[in-house]
């Protein structure tokens, strides 16, 4: 059984949640079948992904002409790359930490040691 529609002093609000079904166990059996649909994805997701060309992000938002400006201005730049990162609540921290250990990682072994 589904919850009817959205009270009056939500109407408009954007959400990007499923509709929530109503099961005999209660409030238990939503959680369990949550815990067990993020278990089956858990494998399908990249914390972080590959590297990617900036060609692809361009390709992503090329309906966007300021976007596809700033794509370009990151290639003048000598940017070659980007990664996709899980956005989860921590993929700021993620993204940052990761950043950082990669341009650690790509320093020669002198400068590595001085870091």
């Amino acid at each position: 059984k589904h919850f009817g529609p959205a009270p009056a002093r939500f109407a408009g609000m954007a959400t990007t949640a499923a509709p929530v079904v109503a099961t005999e166990g209660g409030d238990d059996g939503v959680l369990d079948s949550c815990v067990e649909a993020e278990a089956e994805l858990a494998p399908a997701l990249s914390n972080v992904g590959l590297r990617e060309p900036l060609s692809t992000l361009a390709a992503e938002f090329k309906f966007n002409a300021s976007f596809a400006a700033k794509v370009q201005d990151l290639e003048r730049r000598g940017y070659v790359g980007w990664r996709r990162v899980r956005g989860d609540g921590n993929c700021f921290y993620r993204a940052v930490g990761f950043g950082a250990l990669e341009l650690i990682a790509s320093r020669p072994a002198a400068e590595r040691e001085l870091l």
